[in-house]
């Protein structure tokens, strides 16, 4: 029985020992791994397209990191986990396989020849390998950072951190006007050339994708950048190798069918820098010309994106076609990003509309300096036409530090002519315009978002005391409680110092440029500074200044007229009152008075360039309410006359109302 026992026991053991013996299944080894990696740039790359340093990486980019097994090389796609300068990236990396020194943006690993922009790791001449830059840029570039090729060197010491520096040179190329027919841009090298638009990155050598070591000799490469309206400027980007561009070669737009919008020819070639855009002369595209009428002025078309015209002077219409023309067909300018609104008080309920316009990039117009805002000036009520063209003119001949300046056009809005206006420069500040501080009009119509009403000034038509004063700039985004208090306090210490003795005032304010501002209101006999309506002053280092001039179509340059109409308005009363400033007055007159002597000529030149125009103006907007200058019932002929005699006359009115204060 016990041997039985031990026997079975014995075989119990055999068996343990065989199953124990049995040889197990391998577990299976991960065919990836997750590998975490850091990428930063070098302080050129960070300054080469943008001065202050911005380039920075973005959540999302992928990276392309080659990696061995020893006997092939891949490149595995990195993905940034983070948006900075320096980012953490991450990716799946084959068993196997190590990091190597070099990495590449953009990477998609999707080689499709055309709009992935790789900088991948393939053969350069079938055999051997290197970076190339695939195919074309297809998003519309505003920032060529996006998607600039770039290299990355591992930093020595780690295999987690890569320092990233630009491999490729950029060409911009800015087309204005560009077609709505456009699909994308197209460049080309002269097949006999040598020179080719793929090249490769040689490390040891160049540092850089040259042209020198083609893959293989493509010629052309694309960027696809189609406007959303008409008359767009378009920027194109190409991301070349390091070389040269040779003569022949050949920019050109193409519509979606690839027929050829317009091309142009390199006349010299053109160096490719690494780390540098070289930015080609921008390119016109000569848009067809609108209609004009033969009067000789130039054409201003507005075209509204709805076709309805401008019918508010509260909100901008935007997308507004414009096109700056003369009668030989030659365009000055045109936009298709234009807006257009409304103006003015009174005159906006006339039949005429005035306008005002304001484009999408700053540009000079009429030869006097580059603005985006503009108007147009109906002068519904002036029979002449000429009443505040004449009166800009008169304080251009002032030493008022700027006056608007303008020109009559023709203008059309929606393809139908609207008649003779004024196209000139907004009262604003800025580099082309006036230079301030602070602006003002002193205007009872009170309709500024900040305003106020001082202390002191004198309202003649109500017989009050207490200038509306509206600021126009700062503008109503720009202005800060600060500021306005700041204003609010220049204009009580200037009140003071002329009513109160609160100081000299003549350390407040600028009277040469107050006895200019007054001469030339006097000389047309404006009566608006009674109210007061469209009387701007400006501060500037802390001086109050009279001007810019505005709005002298309402009852001015009426014959016969005598004494001084305003001698009373605003401040005038009190600083007439005070031997200085009127000393000050007579002097200005003295040396003012021979340049008005001449306006005779002027009116009758302009005149003359406008009679054509006037004659087409007068059948579609008579204005016959003798109440407005009492010239509306003569011909344009005789109402010119009439103005440049109560010009002319008025001077010598004016010497003796000075000679008496």
């Amino acid at each position: 029985m016990k041997k039985a026992v031990w026997a079975l026991a014995a075989l119990a053991l055999i068996g343990c020992v065989k199953e124990m013996e049995r040889p197990e299944t391998p577990a299976a080894l991960p065919s990836t791994r997750t590998v975490t990696i850091s990428a930063g740039f070098d302080p050129v790359t960070k300054t080469a397209y943008d001065a202050e340093g911005k380039f920075s990486w973005v959540e999302g980019d992928k990276i392309g990191v080659l990696a061995s097994n020893g006997t092939e090389t891949k490149q595995f796609t990195f993905v940034a986990q983070e948006a900075g300068p320096t980012a953490m990236f991450t990716g799946e990396v084959e068993a196997g396989y190590e990091l190597l020194d070099y990495a590449s943006y953009p990477f998609t690993g999707e080689y499709d020849g055309y709009a992935c922009n790789d900088l991948a790791w393939d053969k350069t001449n079938g055999t051997e390998y290197g970076w190339r830059l695939w195919g074309s840029v297809k998003p519309s570039l505003k920032d060529p950072l996006s998607c600039t090729p770039l290299i990355g060197t591992r930093i020595s010491g780690t295999h987690a951190s890569y320092t990233f520096t630009t491999a490729t040179g950029i060409v911009k190329f800015t087309v204005q006007n560009v077609p709505m027919e456009t699909d994308f841009a197209y460049l080309s090298v002269p097949d006999a050339s040598d020179a080719n638009l793929n090249g490769w990155y040689d490390i040891s050598e160049t540092g850089c994708i040259s042209m020198d070591h083609a893959v293989e000799p493509w010629k052309d490469r694309y960027n696809w950048n189609a406007p959303d309206h008409m008359y767009s400027t378009l920027d194109y980007y190409f991301f070349l190798p390091v070389g040269t561009l040779p003569v022949g070669t050949t920019f050109a737009l193409r519509d979606a069918s690839w027929n050829v919008i317009y091309s142009i020819q390199f006349q010299k070639a053109v160096e490719v820098e690494r780390n540098v855009i070289t930015v080609i002369k921008p390119i016109v595209f000569e848009p067809e010309p609108m209609e004009t009428l033969g009067t000789g002025l130039r054409t201003l078309h507005i075209i509204t994106p709805d076709g309805q015209g401008i019918t508010t002077k509260e909100t901008w219409k935007k997308g507004c076609v414009m096109q700056l023309l003369d009668d030989d067909g030659k365009v000055y300018f045109v936009t298709g990003e234009g807006s257009a609104k409304g103006r003015g008080n009174t005159s906006w309920g006339y039949d005429k509309k005035p306008y005002n316009i304001k484009l999408a990039d700053k540009v000079d117009l009429i030869g006097t300096g580059a603005d985006k805002s503009w108007v147009l000036l109906a002068n519904w009520m002036d029979r002449t036409l000429l009443r505040n063209d004449v009166t800009f003119e008169l304080g251009r001949r002032s030493g008022l530090s700027w006056t608007p300046s303008g020109e009559f056009v023709e203008l059309f809005l929606d393809g139908v002519h609207q008649g003779n206006y004024w196209l000139g420069e907004k009262i604003k500040t800025g580099k082309a315009r006036l230079t301030a501080d602070y602006l003002v009009e002193l205007d009872t119509y009170y309709d500024e978002d900040w305003r106020f009403y001082s202390e002191w000034g004198y309202r003649v038509n109500q017989g009050q005391y207490g200038m509306p004063v509206n600021v126009k700039e700062p503008d109503s985004e720009d202005m800060t409680e600060e500021l306005f208090q700041t204003l609010m306090d220049l204009v009580s210490g200037v009140e003071g110092s002329i009513y109160q003795g609160t100081g000299d005032y003549m350390e407040k304010i600028d009277a040469q440029s107050f006895a200019d501002w007054y001469i030339v209101q006097e000389l047309v006999w404006n009566g608006e500074p009674n109210h007061p309506k469209s009387c701007y002053f400006y501060f500037l280092d802390g001086v109050m200044y009279a001007g810019p001039l505005w709005d002298f179509d309402w009852n001015t340059f009426q014959p016969s007229a005598s004494g001084l109409r305003i001698r009373d308005c605003i401040y005038y009363g009190q600083l007439l009152s005070d031997p200085a400033f009127v000393q000050i007055l007579r002097d200005r007159w003295a040396v003012l008075k021979p340049a008005f002597q001449t306006m005779g000529d002027y009116i009758d030149a302009k005149a003359d360039a406008i009679r054509t125009s006037e004659a087409l103006n007068w059948a579609m907007w008579p204005c016959t309410s003798s109440w407005i200058n009492g010239d509306e019932n003569m011909t344009f002929d005789a109402a010119v006359t009439r103005l440049r005699s109560a010009l002319l006359s008025r001077i010598d009115t004016l010497d003796a109302a000075i000679a008496e204060l």
